[in-house]
């Protein structure tokens, strides 16, 4: 089944100790949820993409962050999730 042996002693390890549920299934992994979903995060690349306010050449991150809040795409976000949002994009 193309596994490797740590994988197999894992498992066999689990079902041992919890039985075969524990064993077949993941236990729920801890995280923070997706704060800014879908529609936010195209609007805020294709903001990104737009002409640059005037007497500026470029969208700073700051600058998209404070325009995304003015535009009510979100109601708050850093420049850091801008950062995010927009190195998943091409």
């Amino acid at each position: 089944i193309d596994t490797c042996l740590s994988t197999v002693y894992t498992v066999l390890s689990n079902y041992r100790a919890s039985g075969w549920e524990r064993a077949i299934y993941d236990a729920p992994r801890p995280g923070a949820p997706i704060k800014i979903e879908g529609k936010a995060r195209a609007e805020i690349t294709a903001l990104a993409c737009s002409e640059a306010p005037t007497g500026h050449c470029v969208w700073t991150l700051q600058m998209l962050a404070d325009k995304a809040v003015e535009l009510k795409f979100v109601e708050e976000i850093s420049y850091g999730t801008v950062y995010n949002i927009l190195k998943k994009t091409k």
